[in-house]
């Protein structure tokens, strides 16, 4: 897709420092393999990534849970009960924090849990103790809905045939619900959002059309139809981050001629294009798009990802594509032997430091299996060069190393050693130094274990960034 998705995979830069240290991790599995687990979402909270997920108990129970995978700390149940189904988790960030730390997010899932046999929408508040408030009812006395879909503060869902809209409105501890906005009804379904879009499935002819509705003027407008030709599902709205804000593309798959294939939208040049990407299965396509502000400059690295499940060679495989490649040669990812399907793309940033993670489901033991697998790599603007040259030596290091450098006028300086995903692990240097040459010796302690970890230094000149190996 040349126009709508190749066209994400460029570099605004001048000044950029890029690596991506790692290839995609081998997959491992992050739930039980005696229960079905499905729809994961990523939540990153402080730095850390956590996913929350929908976990059967038996045939009349389904609970919400949660792992945080950065540690691979153990599964928490959160809400679940006897003969009460919880499915489908969401959530709204509060970007506010730390400014405004009481609550960081609100956790969304659908619930019967009140025993009225319908599903209904719940919230529940994590605050910053890490605990989490009972669920809180959505109390528009709707009679149930579905396929709950959240971006930004925006909702969507399907309700007895209806798609209807709600958005979080307020700031501080000032929030509230809108009022209900109704999209469209009649053989509608499965609706997403994004920030400024939202997309369905609406039945016509025996076949699955996509209809879209755009925010403007401060309204949902009128729904029209996007797309027509063949059955069409899986739609997913690729936004970029919260930096900029706003919907990119869509991406979807639709079947035609004994054949699904992924097509998108390019939503800012108002184009259609279908990929190069067929199976005469199923592809459950699913994508993310980001920029990434460089340092203090106005460059960008703009990435974007798509993965697929692909059933040429077997009962299917996940792949992806590299971000910068096209997508002529994705990889494969989970390369198995059983049953792979519904991939979700995810990422979350620690300061200079951005993860990318891919689960999926899997088939094992006649459940469905929770994999994950991620890439990772750090962005900083590019270091700097005659004002402050900055050396770590030897490394890789075994014991000991120099940090050397130099300054081209007197200022404060900061020498921090923190880990892969950003956490300090020790102050080197804070003091006021004249201009000239400097250095010091670090001896990282025993209890670290070997891997990758960055020094930064940090002046008036700027900051600078580097890698460290530790390999005893």
């Amino acid at each position: 897709m040349k126009k709508i998705i190749l066209s994400l995979c460029f570099l605004l830069a001048s000044t950029l420092t890029y690596s991506q240290y790692e290839e995609w991790s081998s997959p491992i599995p992050f739930t039980d393999s005696v229960s079905d687990n499905k729809n994961p979402i990523l939540v990153p909270i402080l730095g850390e990534a956590y996913v929350f997920w929908e976990k059967s108990m038996d045939e009349n129970a389904t609970a919400i849970y949660m792992r945080n995978v950065t540690e691979m700390e153990a599964s928490v149940a959160l809400f679940g009960q006897d003969n009460a189904h919880y499915r489908n988790p969401q959530y709204i960030s509060f970007y506010e924090y730390p400014n405004a730390p009481d609550t960081l997010f609100y956790l969304f899932f659908e619930s019967d849990f009140e025993a009225t046999g319908v599903f209904n929408l719940y919230y529940s508040k994590y605050s910053q103790d890490g605990s989490f408030s009972d669920p809180i009812s959505i109390n528009f006395n709707y009679t149930g809905c579905e396929h709950t879909r959240i971006s930004d503060r925006n909702i969507v869902y399907a309700s007895n045939g209806l798609i209807e809209t709600i958005r979080l409105m307020g700031y501080d501890d000032n929030y509230y619900f809108s009022d209900i906005v109704l999209i469209d009804e009649g053989n509608v379904q499965n609706p997403t959002i994004g920030q400024t879009h939202i997309i369905y499935e609406k039945e016509m002819d025996n076949q699955q059309h996509l209809f879209i509705s755009k925010y403007e003027n401060e309204a949902w407008t009128t729904a029209e139809e996007l797309y027509s030709v063949g059955d069409n599902k899986t739609s997913t709205i690729v936004s970029e981050n919260h930096y900029y804000g706003g919907d990119y593309a869509i991406i979807w798959e639709s079947f035609q001629e004994e054949q699904w294939q992924i097509h998108g939208y390019n939503i800012w040049n108002d184009e259609l294009e279908a990929l190069e990407i067929t199976n005469s299965q199923a592809l459950s396509p699913h994508a993310i798009f980001f920029d990434i502000p460089i340092g203090q400059t106005e460059s960008s690295l703009w990435l974007s990802y798509l993965t697929f499940k692909n059933s040429d060679e077997g009962n299917g495989d996940i792949f992806v594509n590299e971000s910068y490649g096209s997508f002529t040669y994705p990889v494969n990812i989970s390369k198995s032997a059983a049953a792979d399907n519904h991939p979700k793309l995810f990422s979350y940033s620690f300061s200079f430091n951005h993860n990318i993670i891919l689960c999926w489901e899997s088939t094992r033991n006649d459940h469905q299996q929770l994999f994950i697998t991620s890439s990772h790599f750090w962005v900083n603007t590019q270091e700097l060069e005659n004002e402050q040259d900055f050396s770590i030596s030897p490394n890789p290091i075994t014991q000991k190393a120099q940090i050397s450098f130099s300054l081209a006028q007197s200022t404060e300086v900061s020498i921090e050693f923190i880990t892969l995903d950003g956490k300090p692990v020790e102050r080197l240097l804070q003091k006021n130094l004249k201009a000239g040459e400097h250095s010091l010796y670090f001896k990282p302690s025993k209890e670290l274990k070997n891997g990758l970890y960055f020094v930064i230094l940090k002046s008036k000149a700027g900051t600078s960034i580097k890698k460290l190996i530790l390999q005893r």
